[in-house]
């Protein structure tokens, strides 16, 4: 489950000393599936992806607001994976490997409101 390249990167932009805009990029290469030891069954692998997240910050006196919109074009990828044998519950045919796929979250939002003194 670990792939081959992962890159992350980050662009911090302030506008206004009391104005933070983060935008950040998360890119994994294909992975092969959890159980797929020589690496080549199935012929599946879980396929790479591309995430962008992007953050504002405003703070003034003492409070900061903050929103957050993760994964920001909706990306459809799955997050891990398994190869199993079959039979399983969710696959009754005994010829066929049973593979198990955990897709990733859609597109999320954060917002959080905070006071320090």
């Amino acid at each position: 489950m670990v792939p081959r390249n992962r890159f992350t990167s980050s662009v911090l932009i302030q506008p206004a000393k009391e104005i933070d805009i983060d935008l950040s990029m998360v890119s994994v290469s294909k992975q092969v599936l959890t159980n797929d030891l020589t690496n080549d069954r199935n012929g599946r692998r879980l396929p790479s992806y591309t995430a962008f997240n992007i953050k504002t910050v405003y703070r003034v006196c003492g409070w900061e607001v903050s929103f957050e919109v993760m994964n920001l074009f909706d990306e459809q990828y799955e997050t891990g994976g398994s190869l199993g044998a079959a039979p399983s519950p969710f696959n009754t045919d005994h010829t066929v490997e049973d593979n198990f796929f955990v897709p990733a979250p859609g597109r999320g939002f954060l917002g959080v409101v905070s006071y320090s003194w």
